[in-house]
């Protein structure tokens, strides 16, 4: 994979993935960790986008113990569109983080 000096440091992308999964700042962290350890990353702090994608379905299912599935669907969409920068048009900026 080229190198892509635009890309988020792996720390920066995991607070940005905390944030949008709109939990305090005492659960947020340890459920992504968790979901990342779940879906096989040994090291979460060192995940990269690739290892968020592959942990998707354990985070959905994690953020519906503390919303509704629509709430958790949703989130987990913003996730989805901040891992995919390739596919916003024109290198739109990321989505709002909203808590």
């Amino acid at each position: 994979m080229p190198f892509d000096a635009d890309a988020p440091t792996p720390a920066r992308l995991f607070e940005q993935v905390v944030a949008l999964c709109g939990l305090s700042a005492l659960l947020g962290p340890g459920m992504v960790r968790r979901a990342l350890r779940d879906s096989g990353v040994a090291r979460p702090e060192d995940a990269a986008p690739d290892d968020y994608r592959d942990a998707l379905t354990m985070l959905h299912a994690r953020l519906e113990a503390y919303m509704t599935p629509d709430e958790a669907a949703a989130r987990v969409r913003r996730i989805r569109a901040l891992l995919e920068p390739a596919s916003r048009p024109g290198g739109a900026a990321p989505p709002n983080v909203r808590k």
